[in-house]
């Protein structure tokens, strides 16, 4: 009896482990669009890549601009940008130096995510519709 007990109960337990790993991965799939990528810049040393893109979660939806750094040859998948999240589109982005990102956007116009800092990216941010820099 004790062995047919652990054994449903192990069956539980590695149930409810593949529920937590594979549920958010399909809720990603069925919320997040492949992403179009409109800008990519690598870093000066070729470590980083920075993306641009954009994603539509649907027809209720909007577009939805990101920015991701990642490491070069690191594929970008479905999901939200890990730097930069709104619903306009930066209008640049280019690197500084090897671990600096600058990126000019509309920091006012329904911007939800922006990141100074990822890993040891720093990234500064340029305002155009207040011509000044806000980091």
């Amino acid at each position: 009896m004790r062995k047919k007990r652990f054994c449903f109960i192990l069956v539980i337990v590695l149930v409810a482990a593949a529920a937590i790993i594979t549920v958010p991965l399909l809720l990603k799939n069925l919320f997040w669009s492949q992403p179009t990528v409109i800008q990519m810049q690598v870093s000066p040393d070729g470590t980083y890549t920075a993306y641009v893109f954009e994603s539509n979660a649907g027809a209720t939806t909007g577009w939805i601009y990101h920015i991701s750094v990642l490491p070069t040859g690191k594929e970008l998948s479905k999901g939200p940008g890990n730097v930069y999240i709104g619903t306009l589109p930066p209008d640049d982005i280019s690197w500084i130096d090897n671990s600096t990102l600058f990126v000019s956007d509309y920091a006012s116009k329904g911007t939800t995510r922006q990141k100074e800092k990822i890993g040891n990216i720093r990234i500064k941010y340029h305002s155009l519709e207040t011509k000044g820099e806000h980091v």
